[in-house]
């Protein structure tokens, strides 16, 4: 395949009968992405996202996280104590054989909400929430390997429960769901 004569001075693509070819044309890798998730139930969780190549251009690293915690009950009340629902995400790269860096530090925090019943028949419930992402752009110019690291320490605004006036029972099962996710795409 080629432009003009076919001969194997001019072709861009050639195949042979003895099974040998001949490419003269160019290659597009096109884009490339890598995704990992860590949805473990952890406050000190980690993700790690590598060790992967590299065409050497920019690469743009997603870093997201998500965390609930919801408590039900129709016998209880909830109060909440001092303090926040926060996070802080580290972002760690190593290239090749070198040390591993920081390379960004994010901090997010969520609300406590309580919302307190008086009617036996209605669950009184406490929702706690934390979601966040951020970009870091990584400009290294380099085809060796990669690796990218998170690491999280969440803190979680101490709540209590107390039993309602009258009420007997115990409160329903808890849920807690946390995500961790790291998304590259070059």
């Amino acid at each position: 395949f080629g432009f003009g004569a076919k001969t194997d001075a001019n072709a861009l693509f050639s195949l042979k009968r003895d099974g040998s070819g001949h490419f003269d044309g160019s290659l597009s890798a096109g884009v490339l992405k890598t995704a990992v998730t860590n949805p473990s139930n952890d406050p000190h969780a980690q993700l790690v996202n590598g060790p992967f190549g590299s065409n050497g251009g920019q690469i743009a690293v997603v870093c997201s996280y998500s965390w609930g915690y919801i408590q039900s009950s129709r016998a209880h009340r909830y109060t909440a104590g001092s303090g926040t629902n926060s996070v802080t995400v580290n972002l760690y790269r190593t290239i090749g054989t070198g040390a591993e860096t920081l390379v960004q530090t994010a901090t997010f925090s969520g609300p406590t909400v309580i919302e307190n019943s008086t009617d036996p028949d209605t669950q009184s419930t406490c929702t706690q929430t934390i979601d966040g992402s951020f970009t870091y752009t990584d400009q290294a110019a380099t085809s060796q390997l990669r690796t990218y690291r998170a690491v999280i320490a969440l803190t979680i605004q101490p709540t209590t429960q107390t039993l309602r006036p009258g009420a007997s029972g115990s409160a329903d099962p808890d849920q807690y769901g946390q995500r961790l996710t790291i998304i590259t795409t070059e």
